[in-house]
């Protein structure tokens, strides 16, 4: 046993499976989620207990009665201020996602996290794959312990990069958790409303793959507090269609895609269907790709970043072009850049500038106050003057 860490709700442990607590939903009927027949409208649906579909549902009374319905979202609005309080330090959020499993979408999320923390900015990494939580792994921080404080949970340091992750919860690591949508939502919720991450520069998300009810958990917690997602994808055909479904989820939740990352790229996986040509068919954007060599696998298994091995190699060059990639395009979405194409090449000009205060008289002139550009702006053109000197420092 490791030393006392608080799970959801309770000074307990986690238990790995759902059965093994019993637990069932309030007024005593079946968690959301359990016994639910196929085709469920959803509670927040007009027809919520008075479709066909919600004959014979054990949840069906209670999805009917307009005071729990309210009663409810007065519950969801409070949980959304929670969350908006607890990561009001933050600056950027951004999600990683894939389209299917064992693409290194983890890898990636790591390996940016990674990155950014190697240039002196403080970065959080959150796991939220309940049943598969890689980020412990590829951290090597499988043994460490997460405690409780007066603030809230305290997320595992590794130099200035915060992380937190339910395997550091489990017993032991290589439990399974075998849990339905409530309790995985439940412990999402506690990640994002109880967990002391201080101040922010940016938190990277790594999710599970596809689209689950952990993708629409965080994205109705944090709704339009995002500042966009990493799609990852290999360049392997079944990949790419995946992929495809993971960016229409994306562009129906409303949140932004920064870009699409092609990882463990090697030119035998190439196919007809490239990466490239499918982001220019859903019209995204391509960021780059992330090729799969042994300084890639070296660092995932010492649990570092390319960059804290060899800041020389290709793998960090590649991994800090993807870094100033996202850091663009979230300056470019969070400044709120003018349609105008010749105003747009403008501002794009500036950002390659090595005076963050061009960039700066730019946003000004086309409309963007001068307060809110100040700050942020300035943070994230040092960050994009730093990664362009170690790239330039860095030939391939």
């Amino acid at each position: 046993m490791r030393k006392c860490s608080r799970p959801p709700q309770d000074g307990r442990r986690i238990c790995s499976s759902d059965e093994q607590r019993g637990e069932r939903g309030e007024h005593g009927a079946p968690g959301e989620g359990e016994d639910i027949p196929e085709g469920c409208p959803g509670m927040e649906n007009e027809q919520a207990g008075k479709s066909k579909i919600c004959e014979g549902c054990p949840n069906r009374k209670i999805c009917n009665d307009p005071e729990l319905k309210k009663e409810k979202e007065k519950e969801k609005n409070q949980i959304f201020n929670q969350v908006q309080e607890n990561l009001k330090n933050i600056k950027y959020k951004i999600l990683v996602l894939s389209g299917k499993g064992g693409v290194g979408k983890s890898t990636v999320a790591t390996q940016l996290a990674f990155s950014l923390s190697y240039l002196n900015y403080d970065v959080g990494l959150l796991d939220i794959d309940i049943c598969g939580p890689s980020i412990p792994v590829l951290t090597k921080t499988v043994n460490c312990d997460v405690n409780y404080s007066m603030n809230g949970w305290v997320p595992i340091y590794k130099n200035n990069l915060s992380i937190m992750s339910v395997g550091y919860l489990l017993p032991n690591f290589d439990d399974p958790v075998i849990w339905r949508g409530p309790k995985k939502n439940g412990l999402i919720k506690q990640f994002l409303c109880d967990v002391y991450w201080k101040s922010l520069d940016f938190l990277i998300i790594d999710t599970p793959p596809g689209t689950s009810d952990e993708h629409l958990t965080i994205c109705s917690y944090l709704k339009n507090n995002l500042d966009g997602c990493i799609i990852v994808t290999t360049p392997h055909i079944l990949s790419i269609c995946d992929v495809k479904k993971e960016i229409e989820f994306c562009k129906k939740t409303n949140i932004p895609i920064l870009g699409i990352i092609e990882n463990m790229y090697q030119s035998v996986f190439v196919s007809n269907y490239t990466v490239d040509k499918m982001c220019a068919e859903m019209k995204v954007d391509y960021a780059g790709r992330i090729t799969f060599n042994q300084k890639l696998i070296d660092a995932c298994q010492h649990g570092v970043g390319c960059c804290d091995l060899d800041v020389h190699s290709s793998s960090s060059k590649e991994i800090f072009q993807l870094c100033k990639f996202f850091i663009q395009k979230i300056l470019q979405n969070c400044l709120h850049v003018p349609a105008s194409s010749d105003e747009k090449n403008q501002l794009a000009h500036s950002m390659k500038s090595p005076n963050c205060h061009d960039t700066e008289e730019t946003l000004q002139q086309n409309g963007e106050p001068h307060q809110s550009a100040s700050s942020q702006v300035q943070m994230l053109c040092q960050l994009l003057n730093q990664i362009s000197q170690l790239v330039e420092e860095n030939p391939q």
